[in-house]
């Protein structure tokens, strides 16, 4: 085999060993350097007189590659029963040209299954591909919208996810003035186990049909759906409950189950988590009640034991890690 196509088996098989993280930490310094170096021989392999010879040639490349790897992704990831936005950020994801290909074209070229010239409309469509991805990703949001108030796909994205996609309860049983936990990662964990001892209403909302499936044979109300769609919020009640916890690692669906909590229940109060001082802003700006960053949280109480080392009364310590709690820009 090429060297290029043994050094990816190479990754792969390291991948899945006990020395991966050490060897993606050994590696990652190089990984800048690398992709410099792959994008400035692209453009040293590049005609661009090539689009004005084959203009029919390389937009049919591009439009198989764009069109045809997302269009896969898409009908892929519903089938297996994910929500509409993952489908369609998978979609996004793949609609460009990979590293991979060149290999593999490369290898088809030596072996004469593909012609010299094909060459270069791979390096026109790889170029074309990277460059409209970016507009690819931020079509995600308005093309769910306009996909998910289309009845025949909302009824198989529906049919796909089956009853996790659903909160059916008896009506002595719905919930009122609960709890909408978006995420039961660690954080969600944690918070759904103190809310359950002390015995208060609430409902997960989470992607992951494992996680969902393994709630509902606990007795857990769960529901299975991207927590930033306003009709999932829906299901999960979020127009009767008192507050909704936005406990995900994911950025986009946090600022979309903030803003389409408050919209659809502007008295809800919004808890969320974030992991940036731009993120942070975003959602307090966005209606978030208690936007709560990750790292000062750790600062402050990693702050107040330092202090407290040192001597200072607990009225001191508490009134320094209220400050730095409330300081905008975060520990610097």
């Amino acid at each position: 085999m090429s060297l290029a196509l043994g050094a990816f088996l190479a990754g792969a098989a390291v991948s899945g060993s006990d020395v991966s993280h050490h060897a993606a930490a050994e590696a990652l310094p190089l990984r800048d350097a690398f992709a410099v170096l792959f994008f400035v021989s692209i453009g040293m392999l590049f005609d661009p007189g090539l689009l004005l010879a084959e203009p029919v040639a390389a937009a049919a490349v591009l439009a198989l590659v764009v069109a045809g790897n997302s269009l896969a992704g898409l009908v892929t990831v519903i089938a297996l029963g994910h929500p509409l936005r993952t489908a369609l950020t998978v979609a996004a994801g793949l609609g460009q040209v990979g590293e991979f290909a060149f290999i593999v074209s490369e290898a088809g070229r030596r072996l004469g299954l593909l012609p010299d010239e094909a060459r270069g409309l791979v390096l026109a469509a790889a170029i074309a591909s990277i460059a409209l991805n970016p507009l690819l990703f931020r079509a995600v949001d308005p093309v769910e919208r306009a996909l998910g108030a289309w009845p025949p796909v909302r009824r198989l994205v529906e049919r796909r996810a089956g009853a996790l996609a659903r909160a059916e309860a008896p009506p002595e049983r719905r919930l009122r003035r609960h709890a909408v936990i978006v995420g039961h990662g660690r954080v969600g964990t944690l918070i759904a186990d103190v809310l359950a001892r002390r015995g208060f209403g609430f409902i997960v909302v989470d992607t992951d049909r494992r996680i969902v499936e393994t709630l509902r044979d606990r007795g857990v109300p769960s529901l299975y759906g991207d927590g930033g769609n306003a009709e999932v919020l829906e299901r999960a009640g979020v127009r009767d409950a008192a507050l909704i916890v936005v406990a995900t690692s994911d950025p986009v669906t946090a600022r979309r189950a903030v803003e389409n909590g408050r919209r659809l229940n502007p008295r809800i109060h919004v808890v969320a988590r974030t992991h940036s001082e731009e993120e942070w802003a975003y959602l307090r700006a966005a209606g978030a009640d208690v936007p709560i960053w990750a790292e000062r949280e750790v600062a402050a109480a990693m702050a107040g034991q330092v202090l407290r080392r040192y001597g200072l009364t607990p009225q001191e310590v508490d009134a320094i890690v209220r400050g730095l709690r409330q300081r905008p820009e975060g520990p610097s």
